[in-house]
């Protein structure tokens, strides 16, 4: 499988692919892509105890292409 992700570019070096890899239950991972996209928008919560810094919500879409 292949998955593609539209992060906002500010984001791209924050990525852990690792961490996204490992939420596959089944399958082999041929390539992960990062992309411009996404969005960053204002969650209107912030909660110093979960780590939180800003309000931000930050919107990655994902495509999986799956072939035999």
């Amino acid at each position: 499988m292949t998955i593609k992700l539209g992060v906002p570019r500010s984001l791209h070096q924050q990525l852990d692919l690792e961490k996204v890899k490992s939420i596959f239950p089944y399958g082999r991972i041929l390539n992960v892509e990062v992309v411009d996209g996404g969005l960053i928008c204002s969650s209107g919560v912030l909660v110093e105890e979960m780590g939180d810094k800003n309000e931000d919500c930050y919107i990655v879409n994902v495509a999986v292409y799956v072939g035999y």
